[in-house]
């Protein structure tokens, strides 16, 4: 059996939804029963056989900082401190899976609470056997969620190290290299790398369009540079050649709760340019949504902060670089490096994200060609399967 520890599975149009599904797959196809232990707010959309949702969470480590401060105030009680309560509910649904050495529990977007509970879960007394776990992080110890909320990372695994839980019951993975190498470093073990196995499954927009298609996705969020793209699209604008050169589709559905006011503001002066080449759509979208999106466009814009994102993951840099998608990104950023041609496809302000972006429109058909040739290394379903099941 896997099971698939993740509070925050909480949406069916989500990248935590998406991954869910891509590691289900993965999963069925090795012979596993799945079971995600889920938020209590996921739809019950029907599963492939085999595949059970249990919704056993009320809250996800986001809801900390939900502006309403009654959500808030519940989600800090849960994750905050020694994550204790966190702790009791994951002890609670092990016990009634009954789950013992010889299943898997996979925790894919692991932040800081996850670390702690993993920690007192394996020093519990008395608790029984535990379910081998495989920890996915796309944080590195300056960008990890929730890190402030309680004690240090750094300590949960220690405490995992000194109880012997590193030697054959917990492995600690990177979602990318350069998490991988910065956890090394800062927590004096061996992190791995490994990510969720990402099918390249798009086939290319069969609809001809002598344009750059650009594609923008994802929570509109500062930290990802959002209110980048109006000084740009302006900057493109100003040309008089941009309608006949761009079609930019920037897809920025709110969160579950509402657009913040600042992010609100943004959202509503850039969906009030009234340029031939812009598309502003703030419709939730499925996963069907997703891919025909991520289908139908050439380059994907990524302008990520670089305080944030120099090694953080990134679920659509990724899913890009698997479908052979150009990737324009913030210099200095983990998407920056998954650019074939990056001193060409970086830049760090609207100014210059213009200049690459009128370059890459002329280049189009040979930096697709590169994207496309990097994009089948990605790890593959039967790898990630192989990694999980490994120490059984």
């Amino acid at each position: 059996m896997l099971i698939v520890l993740d509070p925050a599975l909480s949406d069916g149009p989500s990248h935590h939804f998406n991954a869910f599904m891509r590691i289900a797959t993965a999963a069925l196809a090795s012979g596993e029963e799945v079971v995600a232990l889920c938020n209590a707010r996921l739809p019950r959309a029907k599963m492939p056989s085999g595949v059970t949702l249990r919704g056993v969470f009320s809250h996800a480590p986001y809801d900390c900082g939900s502006p309403d401060p009654e959500t808030a105030a519940h989600a800090r009680a849960i994750f905050e401190d020694d994550a204790q309560v966190y702790t009791m509910q994951v002890e609670r649904a092990l016990c009634d899976l009954a789950s013992d050495p010889g299943d898997a529990m996979l925790i894919p977007t692991a932040n800081a609470p996850d670390f702690r509970m993993l920690a007192n879960l394996m020093a519990c007394d008395g608790a029984g056997p535990r379910p081998r776990t495989h920890v996915i992080t796309p944080y590195d110890l300056d960008t990890m969620f929730l890190s402030d909320i309680g004690p240090d990372v750094r300590r949960a695994v220690e405490t995992l190290r000194t109880g012997g839980a590193l030697d054959g019951r917990v492995w600690i993975h990177g979602e990318n290299h350069l998490i991988a190498q910065s956890l090394t470093r800062d927590l004096g073990i061996t992190v791995g790398q490994l990510h969720p196995p990402l099918p390249r499954v798009l086939a290319p927009d069969p609809r001809p369009d002598p344009r750059l298609r650009v594609g923008v996705f994802g929570t509109p969020r500062f930290e990802k540079g959002f209110d980048q793209i109006i000084p740009l699209v302006d900057r493109l604008a100003e040309s008089g050649e941009a309608d006949a050169t761009f079609r930019f589709d920037v897809h920025c559905p709110p969160p579950e709760r509402g657009y913040p006011a600042a992010i609100a503001g943004v959202v509503e002066n850039l969906a009030s340019r009234d340029y031939g080449f812009l598309n502003v759509s703030t419709a939730q979208m499925s996963g069907r949504d997703y891919d025909m999106a991520m289908a139908r466009c050439d380059a994907v814009f990524l302008p990520y902060q670089r305080v944030r994102y120099a090694n953080r993951g990134s679920g659509v840099a990724m899913e890009a670089a698997r479908n052979g998608k150009i990737i324009v990104a913030t210099t200095g950023t983990y998407p920056a490096s998954l650019s074939g041609a990056a001193e060409r496809l970086t830049a760090t302000n609207p100014a210059d994200f213009a200049e690459v972006f009128w370059y890459v429109a002329t280049m189009r058909e040979e930096l697709l060609a590169q994207a496309s040739a990097a994009g089948r290394h990605a790890i593959t379903a039967d790898a990630f399967m192989a990694c999980l099941q490994a120490a059984a």
